[in-house]
This record gives C-alpha cells, sequence and structure tokens, in this order.
C-alpha cells in the first residue's frame, strides 16, 4: 500500500452525561508509523519503527481511546463453533439494502442473542449488535481496495457511547 494517513474526530458520551471530543490521526508508512491521539487533557504521540517504539512521557490512556482504537479503522468479527446461525433476513438500513444474520452464542450456560447486518451490494458489515455492544458504520467508501466507513456510532446497553468520523488519504512523496 502507498503512505498514507488516517484521521478524524471522535466525541464521547459519558454516563454521568457529558461529552468530551477527540481527535486523532495516524501516519502509515512502509517502515513507520506516527500515532496521535488527542483527549482533554490527554495527549499522547508514539513512532512505532521495525526493531522499537518512540514516544512522548507516557500517559496512562483513558478508557474512552481504547475504545476508540477498538473502533477504528473498522469493526472486524468471525463466527466460531460457539455461535449458531438461526437466521438470515432482508432489510434496509441507512438507506440501502442489507442481510441481518440473526444467531446465538453459546458458551457453557451463557447464552447471548445477537445480530450483524451485512450490506447486501458491497458486502460491509453496517450494523453490529453482538451482547451489550452496537456499533453502527456507515458512509462506506473504498480506500485502496478496502471498504471503510465514514462515520461510527457506538452503543453499549442502547446508550450512545461514542461518535466517530474519519477519513483515509494517499501521501504523495516520502513521510
Amino acid at each position: 500500500m502507498p503512505n498514507y494517513k488516517l484521521e478524524g474526530t471522535f466525541r464521547a458520551y459519558g454516563l454521568d452525561g457529558t461529552i468530551q471530543n477527540g481527535t486523532f490521526n495516524t501516519i502509515y508508512s512502509a517502515d513507520s508509523e506516527r500515532y496521535e491521539t488527542i483527549f482533554g487533557k490527554y495527549h499522547a504521540i508514539s513512532l512505532h519503527f521495525p526493531d522499537r517504539i518512540v514516544q512522548a512521557e507516557y500517559q496512562p490512556p483513558p478508557p474512552e481511546t481504547l475504545e476508540l482504537g477498538a473502533l477504528i479503522p473498522l469493526v472486524l468479527g468471525r463466527f466460531d463453533t460457539s455461535d449458531t446461525i438461526h437466521s438470515i433476513k432482508p432489510a434496509t438500513l441507512f438507506g440501502r439494502r442489507a442481510r441481518c444474520i440473526q444467531f446465538e452464542t453459546v458458551n457453557g450456560r451463557s447464552r447471548q442473542s445477537n445480530e450483524i447486518c451485512v450490506d447486501e451490494e458491497q458486502g460491509n458489515v453496517v450494523h453490529w449488535n453482538v451482547g451489550e455492544d452496537l456499533v453502527d458504520s456507515t458512509d462506506y467508501s473504498a480506500f485502496e481496495g478496502v471498504l471503510l466507513p465514514a462515520h461510527i456510532r457506538h452503543y453499549i446497553n442502547g446508550k450512545l457511547r461514542m461518535e466517530v468520523e474519519q477519513k483515509f488519504s494517499v501521501i504523495d512523496g516520502p513521510v
């Protein structure tokens, strides 16, 4: 892949009703990666090389930045032997035709009903409702042959927890 940049903004909704905004950007090149995240008083920069990591003074990351890291650039999952698919039904989500897979996950005595919806035309996940997490990913566009969402909304137990907007761009020339 060419050198490229992922940049975006996010908004975290606290359980106490507070709202806090942040930004992130990552530069990927053939031999290094640069990560920067700003969230309130938290400001982290790190450079990743094949043989070492260089970073500014370490600050423990806020939980919101860890949540962000699990959502970007996109949410991936897979079915395994603990999952039983019950049905696949047509639906319309975010103005597009989709197929929604209803399945159950069984681990020992624990049973959990879940649903994942996939855009019928493009094949990307647009709705992920697994356990207490619901993730809606919209406005996909192709970047270097991969479909990536521009908007992500994460809910926990039905409450909006985080909104993310991200964009990808090719970097012409050396990093």
